[in-house]
C-alpha cells in the first residue's frame, strides 16, 4: 500500500502530562458545561413549545420568519456547544497561530 495517502490527514497526539494536575479542573469544567448545555436545551424546547401553543391559538403566526430563524440559530448554537464542535474550532485557531508564528520565527 502506499503510505502517502496517510500524509493527508493530521494526527493530534495529546500530551497526557500537562494535565496530569488539571483533572480536577477538567472534571468541574465538563460538568458545568453539561448542565448548561441541557439547560438551554430545556429552555429552548420550552421556548419552542411555547411559540407552537401560541400560534395555534391564534396569538402568533406559523408564517413569522424571524421566529424560525431566531430558533434556528439559537439550535445550531447550542447543538454547537453540545457537541464540542467549538474545541475543534478553538484548537485549529491555535495551531494556524502556532504555525505563523514559527514561520515567523524561522523566516527571521
Amino acid at each position: 500500500m502506499d503510505a502517502s495517502w496517510t500524509d493527508q490527514f493530521d494526527i493530534y497526539v495529546i500530551d497526557l502530562s500537562v494535565l496530569e494536575g488539571m483533572d480536577w479542573a477538567l472534571v468541574v469544567g465538563s460538568i458545568v458545561g453539561t448542565l448548561l448545555s441541557v439547560a438551554a436545551m430545556v429552555y429552548w424546547l420550552y421556548k419552542l413549545l411555547l411559540g407552537l401553543w401560541q400560534m395555534s391559538a391564534g396569538r402568533a403566526s406559523f408564517n413569522d420568519r424571524a421566529y424560525w430563524i431566531r430558533m434556528l440559530v439559537v439550535l445550531l448554537l447550542i447543538m454547537a456547544a453540545m457537541s464540542g464542535l467549538w474545541f475543534i474550532i478553538i484548537a485549529q485557531l491555535l495551531d494556524s497561530i502556532q504555525l505563523s508564528l514559527a514561520k515567523g520565527v524561522s523566516t527571521t
